[in-house]
C-alpha cells in the first residue's frame, strides 16, 4: 500500500504543478486514509481528476482494493 501510495501522490504532483497532493492515514487504523489536495482555486482542484492518465487511474484502482474506506471529503480555502 505504502508503495502505492508514494506512486499516487509523486504522479499526482508532476500532472499538476499548481497542485500539491498528500495522503495521510488515521494513527488508529494505517488503511483508513484522508486525502489532502492544496490547490490555488477551485478550478485547479476541479479538473484534476481530468488530468490523470492511465497510470494514475491504475494506481487508484490497485489503492482502492487496499484500504477500507475514505475518512472524510471536503473542499476548504486556505485564507492564511
Amino acid at each position: 500500500y505504502m508503495s502505492l501510495a508514494r506512486q499516487f501522490v509523486a504522479k499526482v504532483n508532476a500532472a499538476q504543478p499548481n497542485v500539491t497532493a498528500s495522503l495521510f492515514s488515521d494513527e488508529d487504523d494505517d488503511m483508513l486514509f484522508t486525502e489532502i489536495y492544496e490547490c490555488p482555486d477551485a478550478a485547479s482542484y476541479d479538473a484534476l481528476e481530468d488530468s490523470y492518465d492511465e497510470d494514475i487511474r491504475a494506481i487508484i484502482s490497485k489503492i482502492a482494493g487496499c484500504v477500507d474506506g475514505r475518512q472524510h471529503v471536503a473542499v476548504l480555502t486556505k485564507r492564511a
